[in-house]
């Protein structure tokens, strides 16, 4: 995910759901207040990154759906 994301997105995307050692999730306005941003632009942040993360999950659909390269079922 680091590869991907800066690493404020990353601590969004962690923080948000809940990804570190304690599990437990943070609202957009508890993340916004701790680095002093607004909770719409956690929104904001928060939807790029899973956004950057879909795309670069989107590769691997197909190995997961039992399909090859090509879209025929192995």
């Amino acid at each position: 995910m680091h590869e991907v994301l800066t690493e404020r997105e990353s601590m969004i995307v962690v923080r948000r759901f809940g990804l570190d050692e304690s599990g437990n999730s943070q609202t957009l306005r508890e993340i916004g207040e701790a680095i002093g941003i607004s909770k719409e632009r956690v929104r904001q942040i928060l939807l790029q990154s899973v956004e950057k993360l879909a795309l670069v999950a989107e590769p691997f659909e197909s190995i997961f759906a039992g399909e090859d390269s090509v879209g025929e079922q192995l």
